[in-house]
């Protein structure tokens, strides 16, 4: 059974978000789904990580796609002797920069219904060509980027494929979406209601996100259902063993955006080196990853003295192989999710299969949740020190864990268990729709 996997982020992509699609594709085979992936040329990654290989006998297809954005983009750059333009410069044309209202509702059109939907027609002209030159028995779609889920409805609607729909975000309902002016606002209510009213099921990474496309969609109640992110665990990554005297590493891998905040875990940090409940010298707390300019202001800001001695440090990206020798160096692994209560970062999934402890910044919902159903660690409230100082000291006595709990957790969060799951969900739609 030949399944079309369509998915913006695919190796060798560095976002996140490709290694779900990579884990499906590398043991659906085991299940007797052999997948198709369609994604976009490696050119339009902005973020390559060449050290995660495409699993061996999966097809990949490659489209092109054409962006006002980029086009600008181009244009300047020649004019400007290809000089490397910042973000801000390369959004827009500069007379438009001047007039904040204007500037946001252009770059709000141009990004509908995301800034890829230049996608949408070299995707659809490719799947077209699949579906009729092999026998393309359903499709799998995942967001981000959501136009990837209307070049899934567009092949619904059109051949009656079953499709399945993967939110690894919400759509409609995403915090970060508040800021879009109303009209955009309506239009992602009713592009998102379209693909849920098409797609055959509708798979959520968390409990959370389920319930609320549950709550908002009642007549397609039952499409819902839920299929957490996971690890591979193909590379054993054995525990560090540290002495009393040793210094401590709390290691935060991956980036720091909006509507994280570090500032009250720095001044908690600061509060037990003045009270000398910790040693400053005993303990190294690592950024490492693209980190808003903000967020590292804030805190030379709040802790001066913690990042001139080193206790706090931050580093740039690095390659997953790389990043995979930090998770072996660090004590504690540190995850900054603020008030974001539905959802759980990919990174969680990645940590838990180190069998390290976690030490999370987070509100009480999904990953809270989460974290205690699996008990790797200890979580504290994002805007209060006392408590994010308290449970700091709490996470420098947490254990690795067993190997008896890492046995419990491969079964339910192994992308070989996740992806059993996903096929038997395809198998159960195929024949369906075959009666």
């Amino acid at each position: 059974m030949k399944v079309l996997l369509i998915a913006f982020n695919f190796p060798p992509d560095g976002e996140v978000g490709a290694r779900r699609v990579v884990g499906f594709c590398r043991y659906l085979p085991e299940f007797g789904i052999q997948p198709v992936v369609l994604t976009v040329e490696e050119c339009f990654y902005s973020v390559r990580d060449e050290t995660v290989p495409v699993p061996q006998g999966v097809s990949v297809v490659r489209t092109s796609f054409a962006n006002p954005l980029r086009w600008y983009r181009r244009i300047r750059t020649h004019l400007r002797g290809n000089r490397k333009l910042s973000v801000a410069q390369e959004e827009v044309p500069i007379a438009l920069t001047k007039k904040n209202f204007l500037r946001h509702q252009l770059l709000t059109l141009l990004r509908t219904p995301d800034e890829y939907w230049g996608w949408y027609f070299p995707a659809i002209r490719a799947a077209e060509e699949l579906i009729r030159a092999q026998p393309i028995a359903a499709v799998f779609s995942t967001s981000p980027s959501c136009i990837s889920h209307l070049i899934a409805r567009h092949l619904k609607k059109k051949h009656h494929i079953p499709w399945v729909a993967d939110f690894r975000d919400p759509w409609s309902s995403n915090p970060w979406g508040r800021s879009l002016p109303q009209w955009r606002q309506r239009i992602d209510r009713r592009l998102e209601a379209s693909c849920v009213r098409w797609a055959d099921l509708v798979i959520s990474v968390t409990d959370g996100m389920r319930a609320q496309f549950a709550e908002q969609y009642p007549d397609s109640a039952t499409k819902f259902v839920t299929l957490t992110n996971g690890f591979d665990g193909s590379k054993s990554i054995k525990p560090r063993t540290t002495s009393p005297s040793s210094q401590r590493l709390f290691l935060h891998l991956g980036k720091l955006y909006g509507g994280r905040r570090i500032d009250t875990f720095c001044k908690a940090l600061l509060d037990l080196t003045q009270a000398g409940i910790i040693n400053p010298a005993r303990i190294k707390v690592l950024f490492v990853g693209e980190n808003d300019a903000a967020i590292v202001a804030t805190a030379q800001q709040v802790a001066p003295e913690l990042l001139r001695n080193n206790c706090i440090e931050f580093r740039t990206k690095v390659p997953w192989s790389e990043a995979q020798r930090f998770l072996d160096m660090a004590d504690v692994l540190l995850i900054f999710q603020g008030d974001h209560r539905c959802g759980v970062t990919a990174k969680f999934y990645e940590y838990l299969q180190t069998g390290k402890p976690i030490f999370a910044m987070v509100k009480d919902g999904d990953l809270s949740a989460m974290m205690k159903t699996t008990g790797c660690g200890v979580w504290a409230d994002p805007d209060d020190p006392e408590d994010i100082a308290s449970k700091f000291v709490d996470a420098l006595n947490l254990q690795v864990r067993s190997s008896e709990g890492e046995e419990r957790l491969a079964q339910l969060y192994h992308f070989r268990s996740l992806t059993e799951r996903l096929a038997a969900w395809i198998r159960m739609l195929t024949a369906e729709t075959s009666r």
